[in-house]
């Protein structure tokens, strides 16, 4: 058997081969111009001008920036303008710690980073190793330019301020004390020269301290590394919290009582607070489970522990939760003084807490409790921003 393809049909086919050819070969030429003219319009209007505008500055050839011959200080045409972006170029703030004190210390962060945000210099950290009686291992770090705080505890900034003063490290030959923790105001400041420390910064407000006021500035205790800072527009609403009151920390007999008071409460009906004993400080929780269920309560009770100044406190007001405290303690700790206009809830007493308490969980206080809650958050980013201004103004006067 044969086959037979006639010559008419066989060019026929071959004509529509060539067309399908052709017609694919306009595709892929199209396609591959929508890419080209894709690139020339987003793709470099984009991503590319960065890598040109890094790229023109590596070369030498700042024209390739804007056509204009752009000198090297001008800003990208896609970035806003970076003047003030960082701080002071021409000095540092350098800050001291003891490599063995700075790991002890659950609250560097809030000292050293937070507070000294409106000094507008970058912070150097420098870490000692030993217990800071050795001048050779302070001589191996210097001071740049610049304001320089020392940190220590009360028992022995006097004696380190004399060692760094003996060093000579600090190059305008005055720098400033940090005084970390001295809950109980037993720190003798008069024992620190004022010829060359001419600055005292300290937590835990006690009248006699700051006498000395015109070298002596006040700063909160804080909150506990990693549990803040926290920016409120993230923060629950009160009435979106799921846990009313709480309290977790080590026991002492004010805080056993306050215990002791809400468990028959509780047992009453009267009122539901979450009350968690801990064995030691900072247990129980790792720092970022107990913010997460600190930004999850309404009211955060905060008892006096070895100061009636606790980080507590400051930790329930960077999450969003009412602080809750006792009247004596807020007597003893002079908070009408240096917390003025702190909208925080004070009750009588704990005996007293639970019927207080439990009114303002009452479904027809809402609107007040809400309203609290945005007063303290409120009063409390100004109250921040003031310290951080008074420590600016203070190291910025007495250091530079």
């Amino acid at each position: 058997m044969s086959l037979c393809i006639s010559t008419d049909w066989s060019a026929e086919v071959s004509a529509a081969m060539e067309h399908a050819l052709f017609t694919r070969l306009l595709l892929v030429a199209g396609l591959f111009l929508f890419l080209l003219l894709f690139n020339m319009t987003f793709v470099n209007s984009n991503a590319s001008v960065p890598i040109q505008w890094v790229h023109s500055k590596f070369q030498g050839d700042e024209s390739k920036v804007d056509g204009e011959g752009s000198s090297s200080n001008k800003a990208r045409p896609d970035s806003p303008a970076r003047d003030g972006l960082l701080g002071d170029d021409k000095h540092v703030l350098s800050i001291y710690w003891l490599r063995n004190e700075l790991v002890r210390v659950e609250n560097w962060h809030f000292f050293s980073f937070d507070m000294m945000e409106k000094v507008g210099m970058p912070v150097n950290i420098v870490i000692v190793e030993g217990n800071g009686t050795d001048e050779k291992e302070w001589k191996r770090h210097p001071a740049p330019p610049g304001p320089v705080l020392i940190m220590g505890f009360r028992t022995d900034s006097d004696e380190r301020a004399r060692i760094v003063h003996r060093t000579g490290i600090v190059p305008s030959g005055k720098f400033g004390l940090f005084i970390v923790a001295d809950e109980s105001g037993l720190y003798n400041q008069s024992a620190v020269d004022p010829a060359y420390v001419k600055l005292i910064i300290r937590p835990y407000y006690h009248e006699h301290q700051y006498r000395d006021s015109d070298r002596v500035v006040y700063e909160p205790t804080g909150y506990f590394n990693g549990r803040a800072p926290w920016n409120p527009a993230i923060l629950k609403h009160v009435h979106q919290r799921s846990v009313d009151c709480w309290f977790s920390g080590s026991m002492r007999k004010e805080r056993q009582h306050m215990m002791d008071v809400f468990k028959a409460a509780r047992k009453k009906g009267l009122v539901k607070c979450l009350m968690e004993k801990q064995e030691e400080f900072a247990g129980g929780y790792s720092p970022e489970f107990y913010a997460f269920k600190m930004q999850d309560t309404k009211l955060a009770f905060c008892p006096g522990g070895n100061s009636v100044e606790t980080i507590r406190l400051y930790e329930a007001w960077e999450s969003g939760a009412i602080p809750v405290m006792a009247q004596a303690d807020f007597d003893e700790g002079n908070f009408a003084k240096t917390h003025p206009g702190a909208p925080f809830i004070i009750v009588p007493d704990w005996d007293e807490a639970p019927e207080i308490i439990a009114r303002w969980l009452l479904p027809e206080n809402a609107a007040e409790l809400k309203q609290v809650q945005l007063d303290n958050i409120s009063w409390y980013q100004s109250y921040k921003n003031l310290i951080r201004e008074n420590v600016a103004n203070a190291v910025r006067r007495r250091l530079m």
